[in-house]
Order: structure tokens, then sequence, then C-alpha cells
């Protein structure tokens, strides 16, 4: 999919040069205009649809770690909520050893 924009950027920028060109600046600038509003109101619709497909976040058969202190630890996934419309999976996270004092953590948490 990212190729398919970059091919898509790259032709329209050749495009708007050769319309400049052949066209001269008074009637490329008008034609500009209302291409600038037709891809601003395409780009718009884009934004509000959101990504294609969610994304799948999997940690799998995480190492044991030692938490001392105020320090935190993790071997599972800690994260921003904005992420909590995707699937996260923690499968076999590792062994946790907080006696120090420390934060831990060995599943999902989202901030």
């Amino acid at each position: 999919m990212k190729r398919w924009i970059w091919l898509a950027v790259s032709l329209a920028i050749v495009a708007l040069g050769v319309t400049t060109i052949a066209l001269g600046l008074d009637k490329a600038d008008k034609i500009s205009s209302v291409a600038g509003a037709i891809v601003a109101v395409i780009g718009l619709g884009l934004g509000l649809a959101g990504p294609e497909k969610p994304m799948l976040i999997r940690v799998r058969s995480s190492g044991r770690i030692v938490a001392g202190g105020t320090g935190h630890t993790n071997t599972g996934v800690d994260a921003p909520s904005s992420l909590s419309r995707h699937t996260i999976e923690v499968d076999g996270s590792g062994d946790i050893d907080s006696s120090g004092g420390g934060d831990a953590n060995t599943g999902v948490t989202l901030r």
C-alpha cells in the first residue's frame, strides 16, 4: 500500500510540473487551487476513516526480569491507550521478581 501512495505522489508532482510549464503560471495557479481543494477533501475523508486494518501486537516467551527500587519492569506490553483498538496478545511472558519494591507488568498495560 505504501508503494502505491509514493507512486501516486510522485506522479502528481510530475503532473504539476508539466502542467505549470504547459499552461503558464496564471492558468496553472487556478487549476492547482481547485486540485488542492479536492485533495484536501479526499485527505480529510481518509483521515476520518482511519487506518485500513488494526495491528496485531504480540509478545511471546519474554525473559525473566528483576525490578528493584523504584524501577519499572515489563515482560508484556506497556503502551499508550491509543493502541486499545488493536489486538494485543501476551503469551508466555517471563517471570518478574519485584521483591525489591519496583513496579512490574507481565501482561498488558495501556496508559
